[in-house]
Formats: C-alpha cells, structure tokens, sequence
C-alpha cells in the first residue's frame, strides 16, 4: 500500500512539475506587465501593500496553483487542442479533408519521391486508417502512435496500458516519462499564453492602459510557436509508444501466462481477443469466446490471466463453502436421526 501511495503521490508531483515552468512564465510576465497597471488604478490596492516576501509567496501559490488546475484540467485542454471539440461543425470537416488530402498525397508519393525517408517520416504523423484521422495535427500526429499497436498487432495500446508499462524496459519508460512531462509543458504554455492573454485585455479595460494589449497580441503570436514544439514532441512520444509496443509485447504475454503465435494474422487475432477480454471481462455476452480463443496459446505450466484467476478462485472459493455447508447440514440431519431413536 506504501509503494501504491508513493507512486500516486509521484505521479502527481511529476503532472505539476510539468505545468509549472509555464506558469511561473506566466505569473511572472504578469506581475512585469499586468500588476503595475491594476496596481496604479487601485485594482490590486491590497496586493501591493503586501511586502516583498509576501508578495513573493503569493507568486510562487498562484504558480502552483496554476500548475495543479491545469494538470487536473489536462485531459479537456488536450482534446481540444486535439480537435475533439473543434466547432463549428464544417470547421471541423473541412480540416479533416485537409488532413486526409495532405495523407493521400504523402502515400502516393513516398515510393517515387527522392527523399522518401522525410515523406514516410510525415506519413507517420497520420493514422493508418482513413477514417481515424483528425482535425488537427496534434491530434493525427498522438493518434498516429496509439494505433501503431492495434494496426500492427490486434494489441490496444489504451486498454493494455497499465500492463505494458509494468513490463517496459526501463529505457522506454524513461522516454515515455520525459516525452510527456515536455508535451505537457508545451501544451501547459499555449493554454497559459492563452489565459495571459485574456488577462492582458481585461488589464487594458479595467486600468485604460493600451499598451497592455501588445502583450497580449504578443502572448497570442507565441501560441503558434508552441503548439509546434508540442506537435514535435508528440512525434517523439509516438515513436516510444511504438518501441513500448514493439519490445514489450512477448514480455506481456509471457506475463500473463501466454505465448506468442508463430504467424502475425494468428498474433492479431490473439492481441484482438485478449483486448477485449481485458476491457470487459468475463461477465460479458461472448466473453467465453474471447476466453477460449486466448486458452489455445495459454503456455504450458502457466498460470491463468489475473481476470481469470481472480473470477476461478472466486467461484472455486463459493463451490467450496457450499460444499462444507452441505456436508455439514447432512453430517447433523443424520445425528439428529440417530439421537431420536
């Protein structure tokens, strides 16, 4: 329990550490441009009559702060950079087209094209199929490695995740780790650049201050350079993904008391089955399907699958007690029995 507290309490640090370089930028950028201007129309009054230790300190907490909400928040701020909630609706469609035109140009040229190591490295920035590519290239370049896995192998990288990297070499999970502690500053400091921005104008309203909008302007100019270097490292986190896939998949199976199919269409369908069978268990219609298509490669001497196991022991553990409560229920009739006459 130790270990599993410690681990979360990492995780966690390691999410704000990512988010805070940002928002110290951020809250010091603010406190340069934005505060004198409040401060001089009485806006801030009580803040600068703090002294400088205590204004510091309210720095460093609203850093902080800053850093916690948007770790919390990271998953909605990444979809949307991602395109999920891209509106309106043709807005969305009509970058999809895009993307799907730029994707049939680089496949048609990369056989023919003189240097077609930089065209298959573009083509690799779009999901293997039509219909998943998305509005975005933050969006195509993330969905791109997730589906490496299930592309190449049957495997779902997303459902299998917690197991992989309990067997990943630690040469991958390390690059896993700082690739998305950097994406996730990257991605920290367009949303924050975004927020600056807003409290920029607000500034110029609220202070009549109009060169505060020239930080803003500035701060909405820098968006762009940032999501580049998000999108870049995003290439990078794709290809660990592929090497965490690639190495770590035997180890896997191994793990789970599996062995690999010789062919790859038999491997497919294996990592196909037992995806599902991970994702909605044993309790599900069909689920003996699934079961009974990854029993043919259970490996000799290997214990079952935790799901499993965990479901057998149960129901061993039920067939049990309600063995020992029958015995006994005859074991005392028949005293019983015996005491009458």
């Amino acid at each position: 329990m130790k270990d599993i507290s410690s681990g979360i309490v990492d995780s966690l640090v390691g999410d704000i550490r990512a988010w805070w370089l940002p928002s110290i930028a951020v809250v010091g950028l603010f406190s340069l441009s934005v505060f004198p201007a409040l401060d001089d129309s009485g806006v801030l009054a009580d803040v600068a009559d703090l002294n400088g230790s205590q204004q510091i300190a309210l720095a460093v907490s609203l850093s902080v702060a800053l850093a916690a909400i948007a770790a919390a928040l990271s998953r909605q701020l990444y979809r949307v950079l991602e395109g999920y909630h891209l509106r309106p609706g043709w807005l969305r469609r009509w970058r999809e087209t895009r993307h799907l035109d730029k994707r049939r140009t680089l496949r048609n040229s990369v056989e023919s094209a003189a240097d077609a190591g930089g065209v298959a490295e573009r083509l690799r920035q779009y999901p293997g199929e039509a219909s998943r590519v998305m509005s975005t290239r933050l969006g195509n370049t993330l969905r791109a490695g997730e589906d490496y896995g299930p592309d190449r192998y049957g495997l779902d990288t997303v459902t299998l995740w917690d197991r992989l990297i309990a067997v990943a070499p630690d040469a991958i999970t390390n690059r896993l780790e700082a690739t998305t502690t950097s994406m996730n500053t990257w991605v920290g400091s367009i949303w924050l650049a975004v927020l600056f921005s807003a409290v920029s104008v607000y500034g110029a309203i609220a202070a009549d201050s109009p060169s505060l909008y020239y930080w803003a302007a500035a701060a909405v100019g820098l968006t762009p350079i940032f999501y580049a270097f998000a999108v870049s490292v995003a290439e990078d986190y794709g290809q660990a993904l592929r090497a965490l896939v690639d190495l770590s998949r035997g180890e896997l199976a191994a793990s789970l008391g599996y062995r690999l199919p010789d062919s790859a269409s038999e491997e497919r369908t294996f990592w196909g089955e037992l995806t599902k069978l991970a994702a909605w268990g044993l309790e599900w219609e069909g689920a003996h399907k699934w079961e009974n298509a990854t029993d043919k490669l259970r490996a000799p001497g290997k214990a079952p699958s935790p799901d499993t196991d965990q479901r057998r022991s149960v129901w061993g553990g039920v067939r049990a007690a309600a063995a020992s409560f029958a015995a006994g229920w005859i074991v005392g009739l028949v005293l019983r029995r015996r005491r009458g006459q």
